[in-house]
């Protein structure tokens, strides 16, 4: 490795280490979410109000959500089936 190469490779390692600390700090330092008016931040505003954050989910709200993610793909599946079966239905070269 040449001199100029080494000092490409130094400098690209103090970069990713402070980059690595800056975000480590910043992860810290995280309050979490702010509302600020009609957004949302991760960063304190003056007017804004700081907005609980929720545990993980529990295994009963997991198990609805679950079940809602089964009847909303049943209902998917069923549209389909009819889109399908209305398709087919069409009259040929006959457009709407």
């Amino acid at each position: 490795m040449s001199l100029s190469q080494a000092r490409i490779a130094t400098r690209g390692s103090l970069l990713l280490a402070g980059a690595c600390l800056h975000w480590a700090a910043t992860a810290q330092g995280a309050s979490g979410i702010w509302r600020c008016g009609n957004s949302y931040t991760d960063q304190p505003c003056d007017t804004g109000r700081a907005l609980p954050l929720d545990e993980a989910p529990g295994a009963a709200r997991k198990r609805e959500a679950d079940q809602a993610t089964r009847e909303a793909r049943a209902e998917a599946q069923r549209m389909e089936r009819d889109r399908l079966r209305l398709e087919a239905a069409q009259v040929p070269g006959r457009r709407s």
